[in-house]
């Protein structure tokens, strides 16, 4: 290692890490599909093509991460889970007029979790808990008001081995998500699945 310099000694940049690819297949641990369907929200979201409209929101914990991303009304919220040991929670605040919402603290909307298709009822101060084992991540979408379906919510499941994770309450039914988004995720989806595509 030279003096003054930013290198240093066993850095990692340096390391070679072997992996095996198909045993991560094999065992389902592999995060191709994850990535997959991050890209795929990449294409369809304009607010996820910008990189100056970056927001970040206050988080109880620092090891989750919330940021948002907005161009125009396309809106993507992400809550991140940055340590990939241990399931996290905490309360995530919003900055609402960075989400093009309403300034009132009390006002319900509702999120559209891009990566299970799954809907809750937020506000501007909401519980999440984040398993990095079942649920590193959500990466919502907000419903406009005018497009919020009118079925009566219910309080979201109390453990992460329910099919939604307990974040917010969950709302009625998994309405939102437009369709060409809908069919674009189950596409790549089916892609990755064995015998499912090329």
């Amino acid at each position: 290692v030279r003096p003054g310099s930013e290198e240093y000694r066993d850095s990692e940049k340096y390391q070679y890490r072997p992996r095996d690819w198909e045993a991560a297949d094999r065992d389902n641990t592999t995060i191709a599909p994850l990535i997959t369907q991050l890209n795929t929200l990449r294409k369809l979201h304009p607010a996820l093509q910008q990189l100056r409209n970056l927001r970040f929101h206050h988080v109880d914990q620092p090891e989750l991460l919330a940021f948002s991303k907005r161009q125009g009304d396309d809106v993507v919220l992400a809550i991140v889970n940055l340590n990939p040991h241990q399931p996290r929670e905490a309360t995530v605040h919003l900055d609402l007029a960075a989400l093009g919402l309403p300034n009132d603290p009390e006002k319900s909307f509702t999120v559209i979790d891009q990566l299970d298709e799954a809907a809750y009822t937020w506000r501007q101060a909401n519980y999440v808990r984040l398993d990095p084992h079942a649920r590193p991540a959500h990466v919502f979408t907000i419903q406009r008001d005018e497009a919020r379906p009118s079925a009566k919510n219910e309080e979201a499941p109390a453990n992460e081995e329910a099919p939604a994770a307990s974040s917010g309450t969950r709302a009625a039914g998994r309405t939102g998500t437009s369709r060409p988004v809908r069919d674009s995720l189950r596409a790549a989806r089916d892609r990755l699945r064995p015998g499912g595509g090329s």
